[in-house]
């Protein structure tokens, strides 16, 4: 009886002793700082000075921290991507945190030292040695699903002819020739051999559903975390399918091929080997991308690498359609040529990624694009292509383009990073607090596709590593620099404008040769941003015209006389400024035909035509009003 009793009670154990770990670690880490957000919030309508607020959470952060870490490497598995991630948004999360958590990079323990020989021989088929002249035994890094052995491929060949092997003697020339660009190393003969934890798959399915059922109970704590659960199910199936490194291997090609291709200068390594649990590829040479001391050393620009890193990354989302969806600091090193030469950046673990549809990526692009020129109205499409809703894009999608513009704003140090982001919220708060006093929804996200919840953990941990390296990067600007050589290439060659000058004129007046000459002028001191037409009117009449250039970064096609011009008239400014107060007020939605309150303007195909659109610089129109208007704003309804 009693032996039965103990062996039941160890097989309980090893049931539900996991799990109760997981939620003890959850609860008490939830609660401590619910408690303390309760307590805080009472001793500051008390008058709790802020400075003390801040000390007291610091104290918290410090005690939490470290302990919360302890027990994530000795759950390992989902609960380290968990930690990764967090550790990599240096940006907003506190920096007790942010240092604790960095642990959790690669720095974890390896598995027994048996692991090597018997995962190898398993997956392979041959013992390691038939490949390897040498392996090291330990382990050089040490991750949530695998662990990294560095060693020299052997001199004679290959494994045998049973196993997939790509020849070594086409990867060392292929990574020969991209030593200057996308590859493999261009030095000795090494290579990494990466196996997978053992048990780990069947690990990471069922603490997902423990992970999952967390989420819950903190949505139902604090409803502002209702996005957590989302996020996690988004993660579910990529996560799996890193489990896989056959797929891995075959992600990494693909991102060689598509980078090297458009001239993107980082490494990458090249896939030699592959089954579902183990992986050889070439040895990249680095060191980690957050070591202070070597990019120090080195004199590396942080600026300038991490603006490398962007812009290809940016090349991956918006051009290619396939990136990685893990690039924090553990997965990314820099190389330095000993014989000078700029920093090179060296992506690793393509295990996780996300491959967007052509809709997707063009709605991406054009995202990055709104946000950046500020055009409420193309970002609006851009979001409503992409499928996220919110309860206020119809009202208030100037909102939308304030979030947008904070979430690509330029880098910058911690302090200032995260002084932005508790700005930001602050802003949020109080206009939730004006959205209850006048009775308007509040603001809630009703929609959220799982592709942008990569997008905003690829830019966050981007974002991260910047503030991480105190590097001050146009974060923006390089993001839709990419994003309009990915519009531009939607329309064919033969529409694309050849030149900036315009062609030749066909009328002989002497005033159409003036303005021809103007435009040519124009066009050779590099003054025509984008295009330019120039009209000579006389009684209504066209006297001369020239047009030149292109219609904008994201559009290449030629602008003609029929091109609707991106200004807007200095006698329509103050009539868009109202137009804008009325729909700020609720009395004009964005989203309203123009024809509805102005007959005349249907003409010329223009009956669908909304407020947005012409605010937005998209059609031809003039605002002509009565006199007086400007003392009766609803007369622009009348």
């Amino acid at each position: 009886g009693g032996g039965g009793m103990l062996l039941g009670f160890v097989v309980a154990y090893r049931m539900f002793g996991r799990v109760l770990r997981i939620w003890l670690v959850a609860l008490v880490t939830i609660l401590s700082y619910y408690v303390a957000n309760k307590v805080l919030k009472a001793a500051t309508r008390r008058g709790l000075s802020a400075e003390r607020e801040e000390a007291l959470l610091s104290s918290l952060h410090l005690l939490m921290a470290p302990w919360l870490c302890r027990h994530l490497v000795g759950l390992r598995s989902v609960f380290v991507k968990f930690g990764q991630y967090i550790s990599g948004r240096t940006d907003m999360v506190p920096p007790e945190w942010a240092a604790s958590l960095a642990l959790l990079q690669d720095d974890l323990p390896p598995s027994p030292a048996g692991h090597l020989r018997d995962t190898a021989r398993s997956e392979l088929g041959f013992d390691a040695s038939e490949i390897f002249e040498s392996l090291d035994a330990m382990p050089v890094a040490s991750a949530s699903i695998g662990q990294v052995h560095i060693g020299r491929l052997a001199a004679s060949g290959g494994p045998p002819e049973t196993c997939s092997w790509v020849a070594r003697q086409t990867a060392t020339s292929e990574a020969r020739a991209g030593g200057q660009g996308v590859g493999g190393d261009a030095g000795e003969d090494r290579a990494v051999l990466k196996l997978q934890h053992r048990g780990v798959d069947s690990l990471m399915r069922r603490d997902m559903v423990s992970a999952l059922r967390i989420a819950r109970l903190m949505q139902w704590l604090d409803p502002r975390y209702s996005a957590f659960h989302t996020v996690l199910a988004a993660w579910e199936g990529e996560m799996f399918a890193e489990l896989d490194f056959r797929t891995e291997a075959r992600n990494l090609r693909q991102v060689q091929l598509n980078l090297r291709a458009a001239g993107v200068s980082v490494a990458i390594p090249t896939p030699l080997l592959a089954s579902r649990r183990c992986l050889v590829m070439t040895f990249e040479e680095g060191f980690k991308i957050t070591d202070s001391r070597a990019l120090a050393l080195h004199g590396v620009d942080a600026n300038a690498l991490m603006s490398r890193v962007i812009s290809a990354y940016a090349q991956c989302i918006f051009v290619d359609g396939f990136f990685n969806a893990d690039p924090h600091a553990g997965n990314l090193l820099v190389r330095v040529s000993p014989h000078g030469g700029e920093a090179m950046p060296v992506l690793l673990d393509f295990g996780m990624t996300v491959r967007l549809t052509e809709s997707q990526r063009l709605g991406y692009a054009r995202l990055a694009v709104a946000a950046h020129e500020m055009d409420v109205a193309a970002l609006r499409s851009a979001v409503t292509s992409l499928g996220l809703v919110n309860s206020q894009s119809g009202d208030m999608p100037d909102r939308d383009l304030a979030f947008w513009r904070f979430f690509m704003r330029d880098t910058a140090p911690r302090e200032q990073a995260q002084a932005e982001t508790k700005g930001f919220f602050k802003e949020r708060s109080a206009q939730r607090k004006q959205d209850k006093s006048a009775g308007r929804t509040e603001r809630v996200n009703v929609q959220i596709p799982s592709d942008l919840i990569f997008f905003w953990r690829v830019i966050g941990l981007l974002r991260g590593l910047c503030t991480s390296l105190a590097a001050t990067v146009p974060l923006m600007e390089l993001l839709a620099a990419r994003a309009k050589i990915a519009l531009a290439a939607t329309f064919p060659q033969p529409q694309h404008a050849l030149r900036l000058s315009p062609p030749p004129t066909g009328s002989h007046s002497h005033l159409a040769s003036r303005l021809h000459a103007i435009a040519c002028r124009l066009a050779a001191s590099n003054e025509i941003g984008g295009g330019v037409s120039i009209a000579v009117v006389r009684d209504g009449k066209t006297l001369a015209a020239v047009a030149a250039g292109f219609c904008a970064a994201a559009d290449p096609r030629p602008v003609t006389m029929a091109t609707p011009m991106p200004l807007l008239e200095l006698s329509s400014a103050l009539p868009a400024l109202l137009l804008r107060q009325l729909e700020a007020s609720g009395v004009l939605r964005l989203d309203s035909r123009v024809a509805a309150v102005w007959p005349q303007f249907s003409a010329a195909g223009k009956g669908g035509v909304t407020v947005a659109e012409v605010l937005g610089r998209r059609v031809e129109g003039r605002l002509e009003l009565e006199p007086g208007w400007m003392l009766r704003p609803e007369a622009l309804l009348a």
